[in-house]
Formats: structure tokens, C-alpha cells, sequence
């Protein structure tokens, strides 16, 4: 991840071109996920692992545009970025998606977006007590009775903070969530 401060890009048709750039990367990454997964579905493990392949370099391109604009921070700052769009999404973009399908008859895709709107209100709840904690250093405290689970291989345990070192699998506190 490059950081290209100071580019003199604003308010140029080149800024757009990259802002369009990195939206299609990023589309056409989620595509071929999904195309790989239909792939593997259909026990067609080349064509999967192609599109898989595929995605990622797609991916690499959004994240060399999204560079150019400055937009991949820090991850307090990857946080508020993304506490800002799901609260967009969550106030904004779902509710008047929902108001153009129900009002042009689509009432089920009305219904549809609302719903993805809540989703939406959850992530800006969710990454908003995790920036919180993460700024005031609560992230991987807890009580004695604190459960914590490895992202990684799955062991459980339990106390104030998680481990240094997951005894099973070795990865870092990092990997340990609060159950």
C-alpha cells in the first residue's frame, strides 16, 4: 500500500478516472469471488481457482487506485472511513432505495434494501465500539471470566486478556476476539 500525499489530483477528470477505477476493481473483485464460488459448486476447481486468481488481482488494482487517492489509512482511520459509509448507507442510501422500489411498485426489493439498511446500522454500531475500544486501548482487556476465541484454529479460553500466543495455533493476541 503506497501513500501519494500531495498528488495535485483534486479536481481533475484523473481524480474521477481513479475513483472509477477503483469502484470497478472492487465490483469486479466481488464478481469473481462469487464466480469462483459458483465454480466450486459446480466441482469445476480450475475454473474457480481462476476466477479466485483473477479477483485478486483486481483487488491489488483497487488498492493501487485507492492509494492514489489517499483513501487507506491507518486502521483507526480505515475505522472512522468505514463508520462514515456504513452511516451513509445506514441514514441515506439504503432508505431512499427502499422509497424508489416501493414507490415504483417493487415492494419485496423495497423491503430488501430496507433490511440491508439494518445490516448497515449494525456494521456502524459494530465499528464504532471497535474503534472506541481500539483508541482507548479496551480492545483486548476484559474480566476474569472474559471469554476469548481464536480466529485462526478456534481454541477458547478464558481470563483478563487473551494470550500473547494462542497455545494452539500459535498466532498472535491479534487473532483473538471476545465471545
Amino acid at each position: 500500500m503506497e501513500k501519494h500525499a500531495n498528488n495535485g489530483l483534486n479536481g481533475t477528470k484523473t481524480k474521477q478516472n481513479l475513483i472509477d477505477a477503483s469502484q470497478k476493481e472492487a465490483l469486479a473483485y466481488t464478481k469473481y469471488k462469487l464466480y469462483s464460488d459458483i465454480a466450486h459448486n459446480e466441482m469445476e476447481e480450475d475454473i474457480s481457482r481462476m476466477f479466485s486468481n483473477f479477483a485478486d488481482n483486481e483487488k491489488e488494482h483497487a488498492e493501487l487506485w485507492l492509494g492514489y487517492l489517499n483513501e487507506l489509512g491507518t486502521t483507526q482511520q480505515n475505522l472512522d472511513s468505514a463508520i462514515h459509509g456504513e452511516t451513509f448507507e445506514k441514514d441515506t442510501y439504503y432508505p431512499e432505495l427502499s422509497r424508489v422500489a416501493k414507490e415504483e411498485g417493487f415492494h419485496e426489493l423495497s423491503e430488501k434494501f430496507r433490511m440491508a439498511g439494518t445490516v448497515e446500522a449494525n456494521h456502524a454500531n459494530m465499528l464504532t465500539q471497535v474503534a472506541k475500544n481500539l483508541a482507548d486501548g479496551s480492545l483486548y482487556t476484559g474480566d476474569a471470566n472474559t471469554q476469548w476465541i481464536c480466529l485462526n484454529c478456534g481454541y477458547i479460553t478464558k481470563g483478563n486478556t487473551p494470550p500473547d500466543r494462542c497455545p494452539l495455533c500459535n498466532y498472535p493476541k491479534s487473532y483473538f476476539k471476545k465471545i
